[in-house]
C-alpha cells in the first residue's frame, strides 16, 4: 500500500507542476468556483493541497463543493467521503473511469427502472454502471481535471487512452481548462512505432521542428534519441496530447512534463496542459512552436534522492497533511 503522506517524488510534481498551474488558472477565473475532477485515493493529497492554496473552496458548512471524485474501489468510498466531506455522496462516482467515460447506453437499459427489483446480477451491474456513467458524464465540463489512473495512457489502442480522448470530447463546451495527465512510462514496440512515425512526419512537415531536433536531440530519428525520458515526454506531449487537442478543436499549451518514480520504482510521467478553444486559430500557427518547446525544455526529472532532500517539498506536503487533519477534526466535532 502506498504511503501517500511520505511520497515526496510525487509531491515534487504536485508542488512544481500541478499547483502553480492551478493557482494561475484560478487567478484568471477570479471569484468563479472551480469545478475539479480527480481520481484521488483516500488520502486526497491533491484536493487538500488545492484547498489549502485557495484553488478549491468550502462553503459555510465546510463542505467542498464543485469537486467530483471517481474511485473504482468500493471499499474506499466511505473513507474518501469521510476524509473530504463533499456536499453529497453523489459527488463520488464509483467505477473504473475508462468504463464510465466510454459507456454506451442502450434502449434496453433505458427502458428499465433503475430502482426496480432487478434480480439478474449482470443486468443490475449494467444498470448501476449506467447510473454512474451518466452522472459522471453529465458533470462535464470541468475547469481542472486530474487524470491520474493506475494504467498507462500511452497506447492509442487501449481503453485508457480512449478515455482521455473522451474527456477532450466532453470538454467541448468550455473555452479553456487545465488537465494533469499522468501515466506509467511504457515505451513498447507498438507505441514506439506510433511515436516514430509521427516524429518523422513532423520533421518532413515543419522546418522549425527539424531544426530544433537537430540542435537539441542531435538526430532526426525518434528511435535514435538516447534519453528515454526525453522520448517519452515528446511522445506524450506531441503525438498524444497535442494531436488530441487538434482533433477536438483546442490549442495545447504544455506547461510542463514531469517524471518521477512510483513507490515500486516504476517511472511515472505527468503532463500539465492548458487547453484553450482554437476559435479559428490554425494548427500551423501554434503546433510547431509547441513541439519545439517540448523538445527543448521538457521533461523535468525528479529523482528520489532529490525529492527526499528537498525541504520545500517536504515542508509543503507536511502542511497539506496538517491542513487535512485540521479539516477532519472539524468534521469530528
Amino acid at each position: 500500500m502506498k504511503d501517500w503522506d511520505n511520497y515526496y517524488s510525487k509531491h515534487c510534481t504536485r508542488f512544481y507542476g500541478w499547483l502553480p498551474a492551478s493557482k494561475e488558472f484560478k487567478e484568471r477565473k477570479g471569484d468563479s468556483k472551480i469545478k475539479y475532477l480527480t481520481l484521488c485515493d483516500t488520502n486526497a493529497i491533491d484536493i487538500f493541497m488545492l484547498e489549502m492554496e485557495g484553488v478549491l473552496q468550502r462553503d459555510a458548512n465546510q463542505t467542498l463543493t464543485g469537486v467530483t471524485i471517481c474511485e473504482m474501489d468500493e471499499s474506499k468510498l466511505a473513507d474518501i467521503f469521510k476524509n473530504v466531506n463533499p456536499p453529497l455522496r453523489e459527488s463520488i462516482v464509483k467505477g473504473k473511469i475508462q468504463q464510465l467515460l466510454l459507456f454506451q447506453d442502450t434502449p434496453e437499459l433505458q427502458a428499465m427502472d433503475p430502482d426496480g427489483d432487478v434480480r439478474n446480477i449482470k443486468i443490475r451491474r449494467k444498470l448501476n454502471m449506467r447510473r454512474d456513467a451518466i452522472r459522471l458524464q453529465a458533470g462535464f465540463p470541468f475547469d481542472i481535471i486530474n487524470f491520474d489512473p493506475c494504467d498507462s495512457i500511452m497506447n492509442p489502442d487501449k481503453e485508457m487512452f480512449q478515455a482521455l480522448d473522451k474527456i477532450y470530447e466532453l470538454q467541448s463546451d468550455i473555452d479553456e481548462f487545465l488537465i494533469f495527465s499522468t501515466t506509467p512510462i511504457h515505451l513498447n514496440e507498438a507505441i514506439s512505432k506510433v511515436f516514430d512515425d509521427d516524429f518523422n512526419k513532423n520533421i518532413e512537415d515543419h522546418e522549425a521542428i527539424k531544426i530544433a531536433s537537430e540542435a537539441t536531440l542531435n538526430t532526426l530519428s525518434f528511435a535514435a534519441i538516447g534519453d528515454e525520458h526525453k522520448k517519452a515526454a515528446i511522445g506524450l506531449g506531441k503525438t498524444l496530447i497535442a494531436k488530441l487537442s487538434i482533433k477536438h478543436g483546442f490549442v495545447s499549451n504544455q506547461l510542463g512534463i514531469y517524471i518521477y518514480k512510483s513507490d515500486n520504482g516504476t517511472p511515472m510521467m505527468s503532463a500539465v496542459t492548458l487547453l484553450c478553444k482554437a476559435n479559428g486559430q490554425q494548427t500551423v500557427d501554434w503546433y510547431p512552436n509547441e513541439i519545439v518547446k517540448i523538445i527543448k525544455e521538457m521533461p523535468t526529472v525528479y529523482e528520489p534522492d532529490y525529492a527526499e532532500g528537498n525541504d520545500d517539498v517536504k515542508n509543503h506536503l507536511s502542511s497539506v497533511i496538517q491542513r487535512r487533519e485540521e479539516i477532519q477534526n472539524q468534521f469530528a466535532r
